[in-house]
């Protein structure tokens, strides 16, 4: 196995990121993580998502993996334009997608999603994608699943419930404003003084998962865990009903950050979802494997 720098030109500047080929690798795939400004190991702050320790489980299963920067964290830097536009992580990711392509041009190409990269990868151009792991992505639009996310915070705190009722339909109605493409003249007071995370949230809630993963025309894979408390067991039920004949990998107990209750990544996950890629990276008689539908 060996690691390389990689720079990734965009139109907002450039990212940088590292390259993990194993020796004998038979597929390559692009990691797009999920929201925030994280570095290229899931790195934001005291938080880690810990996708360092996605690569060399993938290199044992012959996957060369591509992790990326947020543009200012790690090595890159921070563009002049405001960088939250979600169409912004498009352009970079179908970039780095294309730069991965043009690296390692003999190998199939693969695109892992994590959370809201579940999305972003579903949103990108597939003409050169073998397939897609969508890992903790959501299965309604952004705006609803993060009404569900503040609902259980505010009932945690043990809000009263008439409080909680009053609050969701209040920001339910300013992420509408904004999935409409207005900007109301001033934000509530708890929604702070700056709309442009708001613009950036109201342009991906206008995106329906479902819809994407019914239409996706390449093979994917679906993963999950039942203790993930950023997406929810409906988000799961929607995308399997959205993609039935997908391999699919519900783990008990399992964070959404791939973590068991020990905090540990779960390992085995990473090398299903190796499998699955390595599968489709050989051929057989001409065709690519079919993979099995299955749940544990």
């Amino acid at each position: 196995m060996r690691q390389q720098n990689l720079k990734v030109e965009t139109p907002q500047g450039p990212v940088f990121g590292t390259l993990t080929v194993p020796d004998q690798a038979q597929a390559a795939a692009l990691l797009i993580g999920g929201s925030g400004p994280h570095d290229r190991d899931g790195i934001q702050g005291d938080f880690d998502a810990g996708y360092a320790a996605w690569s060399p489980v993938l290199a044992d299963q012959g996957i060369a993996l591509l992790r990326l920067d947020k543009p200012g964290s790690g090595q890159s830097p921070l563009p002049t334009e405001r960088p939250t536009r979600y169409a912004h992580d498009l352009i970079r990711n179908q970039a780095a997608l294309e730069t991965l392509k043009e690296t390692l041009p003999d190998l199939p190409l693969f695109l892992l999603g994590h959370s809201l990269g579940a999305l972003t990868a579903l949103e990108l151009d597939h003409e050169h994608v073998a397939g897609l792991a969508l890992i903790a992505g959501a299965g309604r639009t952004l705006d609803r699943v993060l009404a569900d996310q503040t609902r259980a915070a505010l009932e945690q705190a043990e809000a009263p419930p008439e409080k909680i009722t009053e609050h969701l339909a209040e920001r339910l109605d300013l992420m509408e404003t904004f999935k409409r493409g207005g900007i109301p003249k001033a934000l509530p007071s708890w929604a702070g003084e700056d709309p442009e995370p708001w613009i950036h949230l109201g342009d991906v809630s206008r995106r329906d998962p479902v819809s994407l993963i019914a239409a996706c025309q390449r093979p994917l894979c679906l993963i999950m865990g039942t203790s993930d408390d950023r997406v929810f067991d409906i988000d799961w039920k929607f995308n399997r009903a959205a993609a039935p004949q997908a391999p699919a990998l519900l783990v008990e107990g399992m964070d959404h950050f791939l973590r068991m209750p020990n905090g540990v990544v779960n390992d085995q996950v990473l090398t299903w979802i190796g499998q699955n890629i390595s599968k489709y990276g050989k051929m057989v008689g001409g065709e690519r494997l079919e993979l099995p539908t299955y749940s544990v």
